[in-house]
């Protein structure tokens, strides 16, 4: 009996061992391929945790807790999530519309960035309690502000360092009744966007509604469209539209129930075995030999990665003349603002950034797309010049006199550089006068949407 015991306590070291070897190993390959600090990956799971603190871990979790732990009350804290956490999609659940949404009442940290959000869905920009009311109040100019992960604040260590948190504390100083709403959601292209803002945002009554994106338009489209030709005639279709779509239909089957019955089981066991490092290393190991192999046989060649970006660039302009075209014909100011990024900025990269310039990839496609939504905005701007309904903002330059690092990878930014951002957006929205001219006066048209543009789209 003692020698059973004995071994079985053996076997046991030798697993733990391993376990713990193979998450040094998962954190060695994440911070050189993404720039996870080692001690983010060994606190991910149970068998190094401990040893976190031995390399600094202790003193990060420390920092961490002082981040997170005003805003844990009366929510559900998910812990450090990264997008093959099980809990990612309590972050960022499906949804039947939007393909995803964000989750209620929750805390997490992403890539060292905490989320908080009410039960509203909405994001918060440095208070620990807020919910806004419906109707509007009177006396208060509401903004809403929409776009994917740049504006969720990815990248900004608290909320109250966020993009639409930076904006609104220089707004407020003019207009002290202003209220600030935090509509991001991470992965949100302009066709969510837009599903977004007709089903779930006018209700709130906003005065004005900034839209800031583009990065996500070029980057998950893009991919979207070589996955599924067909999405390249639809701009309102995210990939998760397309994987609901595959779902329901199965489910009207026998055969198809048991597929989704099975791929369920099978994806909740991966979540449970991904709490081991030696099955997250295997994965790992396996998905980046299955990627080389795609990518030696099955690569698009330029002419193919042109033509998407070139698509792309359509759906985009489509979407956003849909948003402007909805919010003129519901009585709401809107404000269109391309987002400045990595490798189409004219930025001087300091060293830290071009490490993050290196681990990224497609900037040529990137700047073609760029270039072809420049010129959509140079067309917005010309049509809707002189009208105080719509404002059109090209900041995808405005970083480029900017010498100190900004970015946390190759599009997301600290909060340095969200700071500039939120100053050039002011610039924008008083050059275009789409805010009320008296602090505290909640601002609206005789006539839904003001003066029609000098020229109507072709």
């Amino acid at each position: 009996m003692r020698r059973l015991a004995r071994t079985v306590i053996v076997l046991l070291a030798i697993v733990v061992a391993g376990d713990a070897a193979s998450a040094l190993a998962v954190g060695v390959y994440r911070r050189s391929l993404l720039g996870v600090p080692v001690t983010d990956t060994l606190e991910r799971f149970p068998v190094t945790a401990w040893a976190a603190g031995w390399l600094g871990g202790h003193a990060r979790a420390a920092r961490l807790s002082s981040r997170v732990a005003p805003f844990v009350a009366g929510r559900r804290y998910l812990g450090v999530l990264e997008p093959d956490s099980p809990s990612w999609n309590e972050l960022f659940p499906v949804d039947p519309l939007l393909g995803h949404g964000l989750g209620r009442n929750v805390v997490a940290v992403v890539r060292d960035s905490v989320y908080v959000t009410n039960a509203q869905g909405f994001v918060s920009i440095g208070d620990a309690v807020f919910t806004y009311e419906r109707p509007k109040p009177d006396g208060v100019f509401r903004v809403i502000m929409i776009g994917g992960s740049t504006v969720l604040g990815q990248g900004a260590p608290t909320p109250a360092e966020n993009l639409p948190a930076r904006l609104r504390d220089r707004l407020v100083r003019r207009y002290p009744t202003l209220e600030m709403i935090n509509a991001g959601v991470g992965g949100y292209t302009s066709g969510q966007e837009l599903l977004r803002f007709g089903a779930e945002l006018l209700p709130y009554s906003p005065d004005l509604l900034i839209v800031y994106d583009g990065w996500n338009d070029h980057h998950f489209m893009s991919v979207l469209i070589q996955q599924i030709p067909d999405a390249a005639t639809n701009s309102l279709k995210a990939p998760t539209h397309y994987e609901l779509q595959a779902r329901l239909a199965r489910s009207y089957t026998v055969a198809g129930s048991l597929r989704t019955f099975v791929g369920v089981v099978k994806a909740r066991t991966v979540d449970a075995l991904r709490h081991l490092a030696t099955f997250v290393l295997l994965e790992s190991a396996a998905g980046g030999a299955a990627g080389k192999i795609r990518a030696t046989s099955s690569a698009p060649d330029a002419r193919v990665l042109a033509d998407v970006t070139d698509r792309t660039a359509v759906l985009y302009e489509r979407n956003l003349r849909a948003m402007i075209g909805t919010a003129v014909a519901s009585g709401v100011r809107i404000a269109v603002i391309l987002q400045p990024v990595m490798g189409v900025d004219g930025k001087q990269l300091t060293a830290e950034e071009r490490t993050f310039e290196r681990r990224a990839s497609g900037f040529d496609a990137r700047r073609r797309f760029y270039e072809a939504a420049r010129g959509t905005f140079g067309r917005l701007q010309r049509e809707w010049a002189g009208t105080r309904s719509v404002c059109i903002g090209d900041l995808s330059h405005v970083l480029g006199s900017v010498t100190d690092t900004v970015y946390t990878d190759s599009g997301h930014l600290n909060r340095e550089g969200n700071d500039v951002v939120a100053t050039a957006i002011e610039a924008t929205l008083a050059r275009c006068a789409v805010l009320p001219k008296q602090a505290g006066v909640s601002l609206h048209d005789p006539t839904p949407g003001g003066a029609p543009p000098r020229s109507r789209p072709s």
